[in-house]
């Protein structure tokens, strides 16, 4: 960037919004847009350059971050840590991302700001260099927006668990860049539907591709795929890192994974409607003594009385934190419609 550009900046919007808009050119289509010459030279600066974006952005003041230091915090949740040295590394480490934590549909709407507006999609990347895609909302087009260059000599498979079929779960992989990469390996995973019977999962990626629904259709992703049925009970190994799989109660189906890395334990269990004891039960113990609970509440416990399908409370969320033994952080999930 010119002297003169940041000049114009500081003297139009003033200093402090001028640096966060040449950090952040997302921010010009809200409010007062700057000139199109002066955004266009910002945008293109900001993809060629490896800026952390609001994901890497400064802490928002919540619970969390007040039991762990700031350098503890950039090593979980900074890109700049998978370039360390191995020899800087005391312990392993995973890195989790949240790309999407809405339910129903993607929404830019202002209240949905702090969080994101996309929906489902979380990557977690596990010491010994195993990345798991856990469901493929709408978050799932920005992260193969940080994907990097394949290298064709070192092909690794990344795996992809989809908890359930519901359209603000897979409406994203139609728009996932790696998949029309030739040199990209993926393995997906999930469940067979009483609905839609053998090879479930291929079936609901080639439909919703399928014409007239989008301009190509499902054979035009050139990556390899291979695909997965699991069933709830089911326990497996990826590398070096265990997997579990239980069912929740959730309409027409939906599996909760438990994933257990050498650096610590997740669990990502959403959408589980709580009232079915023995659901209930496994629930809690999928949950059980994990580091890092990811799981969603919409709805209070007197609202979740009434006859409604769909809906998730806080309580027995809460009860499964407990089970964690006090270890594990409990991450909500923020939704922005009643039903998912």
């Amino acid at each position: 960037m010119s002297v003169r550009v940041m000049m114009r900046m500081i003297m139009r919007l003033g200093l402090r919004r001028a640096v966060r808009m040449g950090l952040h050119p997302q921010v010009f289509y809200v409010g007062n847009p700057l000139p199109r010459s002066l955004r266009h030279t910002l945008l293109v600066r900001n993809m060629a350059t490896p800026f952390p974006e609001f994901v890497d952005g400064r802490g928002l003041g919540c619970h969390h971050e007040k039991r762990h230091s700031e350098s503890t915090r950039r090593a979980l949740i900074s890109p700049r840590c998978v370039s360390a040295a191995p020899t800087e590394m005391t312990s392993p480490i995973a890195k989790l991302s949240f790309w999407g934590v809405r339910g129903s549909t993607p929404t830019v709407d202002p209240a949905t700001w702090r969080f994101g507006g996309n929906t489902p999609c979380l990557d977690l990347i596990a010491p010994d260099g195993t990345q798991i895609i856990l469901d493929c909302g709408t978050g799932l087009r920005t992260l193969g927006s940080r994907w990097g260059t394949a290298d064709p000599a070192r092909l690794r498979v990344t795996h992809v668990f989809v908890t359930h079929y519901h359209w603000d779960h897979i409406q994203g992989l139609p728009f996932f860049s790696p998949l029309y990469g030739k040199n990209n390996e993926f393995q997906f995973y999930s469940f067979r539907s009483k609905f839609l019977g053998r090879d479930s999962l291929r079936q609901v990626f080639e439909t919703q591709m399928a014409l007239p629904y989008f301009p190509v259709d499902f054979s035009a992703m050139t990556a390899r795929r291979k695909f997965r049925e699991v069933e709830g009970g089911e326990r497996f190994e990826i590398g070096e890192n265990k997997v579990t799989a239980r069912w929740l109660n959730h309409p027409q189906g939906c599996l909760g994974f438990r994933i257990e890395t050498e650096a610590g334990t997740v669990v990502y269990a959403t959408d589980n409607e709580p009232g079915d004891p023995a659901l209930d039960r496994s629930l809690r113990e999928l949950a059980a003594g994990a580091d890092i609970f990811i799981n969603d509440a919409q709805f209070t416990p007197v609202q979740l009385a009434g006859t409604r399908k769909g809906l998730r409370s806080a309580r027995p969320a809460n009860r499964c934190r407990r089970i964690c033994h006090g270890r594990g952080r409990h991450c909500g999930r923020r939704r922005n419609s009643a039903l998912a």
